[in-house]
């Protein structure tokens, strides 16, 4: 079993050539192992020898269902001599377990590191030995790592899928702002209209995304002490004020929906956040 692991890279067929492995020299039909997700709290079957390796990926349970999922709610090893009499047996069409009788399964890990579970089945009906057990407990306890490492890939390797969506939306979205910018200067140079400056500020992102706008530059200071004092009606000037407030939430309005049409995966957020600063 240690040489068996030492000697691959691929987790896979580390998991595979251990199944492989007990199925044999404990004269058993069928040794499958499952992996275990704590946050869903689903077990999912990793590799197996004797039954149909098309359900690898594709068979999941919960935790409170079949005899699998009893291994990881009790936390240790579970024997069963008919399997099929159980009350926590589940009956899986694409597995075909209504074949085997006898049940050994050890949890690999404990605890809140349970990782899987290691799973023997035979077609008559058997009572596990302790050394079996035992055996079983040790295998399952090397597989461990394996499972971690396995399943830490799995999961880089979902997250880079993911990155690289996240990067081709972007890209999508970018070039969509170019052409719509390209479409403005050629609709202004058509109106003769004149534009002072360059359009496009480069420097460096505090976040991902794009932001579309015009630039002010503030030469003087903005403070309160260069604000003149206008000493209007109080009224007068709370009208003024509730009107621009209006104004302003329809412009925001106006502007997510705009957005919406040219960018559609860019979120609303940050218009939701507009419109939280206007509350």
């Amino acid at each position: 079993m240690s040489e068996l692991v030492g000697r691959t890279g691929d987790y896979q067929e580390a998991l595979e050539g251990t199944v492989r492995l007990l199925a044999g020299r404990l004269d058993c039909e069928v040794c499958s192992l499952y992996s275990y997700d704590p946050a869903s709290e689903t077990l999912t079957l990793a590799a197996t020898e004797g039954l149909p390796t098309r359900s690898i990926g594709r068979v999941t349970m919960g935790k409170g269902e079949g005899l699998v999922g009893l291994v990881v709610e009790e936390g240790r090893e579970v024997s069963v001599q008919d399997a099929l009499a159980h009350e926590r047996f589940k009956f899986f069409p694409e597995l075909g377990e209504e074949k085997y009788r006898a049940f050994l399964g050890s949890p690999v890990g404990e605890g809140e590191g349970t990782a899987g579970v290691l799973v023997l089945q035979a077609r008559r009906r058997r009572r596990f030995t302790d050394g079996e057990v035992s055996l079983l407990r040790s295998v399952a306890n090397q597989l461990r790592p394996v499972m971690v490492g396995a399943q830490l890939a799995e999961r880089l390797l979902k997250e880079e899928k993911e990155r690289e969506i996240y990067r081709r939306g972007m890209t999508r979205a970018i070039r969509r702002l170019e052409q719509h910018e390209a479409s403005s200067r050629r609709q202004r140079s058509s109106e003769g209209l004149s534009h002072h400056g360059p359009e496009r500020m480069t420097g460096n992102p505090v976040s991902p995304g794009i932001g579309i706008g015009r630039v002010v530059l503030v030469k003087a200071p903005a403070d309160l002490d260069h604000v003149g004092v206008h000493k209007g009606d109080p009224e007068v000037e709370s009208g003024r004020f509730e009107k621009a407030l209006a104004e302003s939430r329809r412009e925001v309005e106006r502007a997510r929906t705009h957005m919406r049409e040219l960018v559609p995966e860019v979120g609303g957020a940050i218009y939701e956040a507009l419109g939280m600063v206007l509350d």
